[in-house]
C-alpha cells in the first residue's frame, strides 16, 4: 500500500515540503522520507508547534512498545528528542504555547504514563505517573491539568501533585461488571 506524499498542501507541513511516507510495510511501520534520507519507523503522528516540525514514530504489539520523537528544524535536519521502550503514544494535545504528548503502557505489573511538554522553543519537560492510560481518544492540558477521554470515563490529573480522578456516566453496578467483580 502506498501513502500519499505529505506536502507543502498538508496544513502541519509548511516547513517541510519534502516531507513525504513513500512506501509502508504494513502493520508495523514504513519509512518517512526527508531531505536528508529516510527513517524507517511505524510514523503515527506529524505536526508543526513553533518553528520545529515533529514526527512520532510508535508501535505496541504483543505487550512490546517503542516510541521515538524526532523534531525536524526549519533547515530540514532531524534531531532525535525522545526514545523510550514500552511506552505506546497515546496522544497530543497543542496550544499557541506549548504542545504535550502522552505515553502509556504496562508492562508486567509497572503501568507507566508519561507526558512531555514541549515548548515553542524545543525544550522538554518530562512528567510521569504510575499508572497506565488505555484507549485514550483525545486529551486536553488546562490550568494545571490534563483531561483525557478515554473509554466509558473522562479522567482528570493533576500535573503538579499527580493525583488523578476519573468520572463516568456508569452507575457503580455497571463498573463492577466491566471489571469483573460481580458476576
Amino acid at each position: 500500500m502506498k501513502m500519499r506524499p505529505l506536502t507543502a498542501t498538508n496544513a502541519c507541513l509548511r516547513l517541510l515540503p519534502a516531507l513525504s511516507c513513500p512506501a509502508t510495510t504494513g502493520e508495523f511501520g514504513g519509512a518517512l522520507e526527508t531531505p536528508g534520507g529516510e527513517i524507517d519507523g511505524n510514523f503515527c503522528d506529524v505536526f508543526e508547534f513553533g518553528d520545529r516540525v515533529y514526527a512520532v514514530d510508535s508501535l505496541s504489539h504483543l505487550g512490546l512498545a517503542s516510541t521515538t520523537i524526532y523534531s525536524f528544524d526549519r533547515d530540514c535536519k532531524h534531531h532525535k528528542i525522545f526514545s523510550a521502550e514500552n511506552l505506546d503514544f497515546k496522544a497530543r494535545y497543542a496550544t499557541g504555547e506549548r504542545a504535550y504528548i502522552l505515553l502509556s503502557d504496562r508492562v508486567g505489573e509497572n503501568p507507566k504514563s508519561v507526558l512531555l511538554e514541549i515548548s515553542e522553543n524545543g525544550d522538554m519537560l518530562k512528567t510521569e505517573f504510575d499508572c497506565d492510560s488505555p484507549l485514550v481518544f483525545n486529551m486536553l492540558v488546562s490550568d494545571g491539568k490534563m483531561f483525557l477521554g478515554a473509554d466509558k470515563a473522562v479522567v482528570v490529573f493533576d500535573l503538579q501533585t499527580k493525583e488523578i480522578n476519573a468520572y463516568t456516566p456508569l452507575s457503580v453496578e455497571a463498573e463492577k461488571h466491566i471489571i469483573g467483580i460481580s458476576r
